[in-house]
């Protein structure tokens, strides 16, 4: 019985533990949207990087947690709106403040951001009929 809990205490403890690195809900930050973008900073980029992660042994780097999500209203409208994801969003060394690499992260959200206007468009041109198709495209 005794080995059955502190089997159970030990999964859940290391669930939390590799959880931390999807989301980092210690410091969770909302996810901002892309009319916000003049304002992110890079200690906005608050979420974990894996241990001993490294990108083709290049240690100044970030990455950026973007996503496009699409509501749909009761009036039979939809909004589409890219957002960047500050708690899922990394700097390999949190001392690295350079105004180079977040242009270049920050590019990444407006590619994001452009995905999200050619969605809306074809949404605008074909109706909302076909939503879910264009979305699995």
């Amino acid at each position: 019985m005794k080995v059955d809990v502190i089997i159970a205490v030990l999964g859940f403890l290391l669930l939390g533990n590799v959880s931390l690195y999807h989301v980092n809900w210690l410091d969770y930050s909302e996810p901002v949207p892309f009319e916000l973008i003049d304002q992110i900073e890079m200690t906005d980029f608050k979420g974990l990087k894996e241990p001993n992660q490294s990108l083709h042994g290049d240690q100044e780097f970030a990455f950026i947690h973007t996503t496009i999500e699409v509501e749909e209203s009761t009036d039979n409208s939809v909004k589409v709106t890219a957002y960047f994801h500050p708690s899922r969003s990394y700097t390999f060394d949190q001392e690295v403040f350079s105004p180079e690499l977040l242009k270049h992260e920050l590019y990444h959200f407006r590619i994001t951001e452009y995905c999200a206007r050619l969605i809306r468009k074809e949404i605008a041109e074909n109706g909302m009929q076909n939503v879910d198709e264009l979305l699995e495209r």
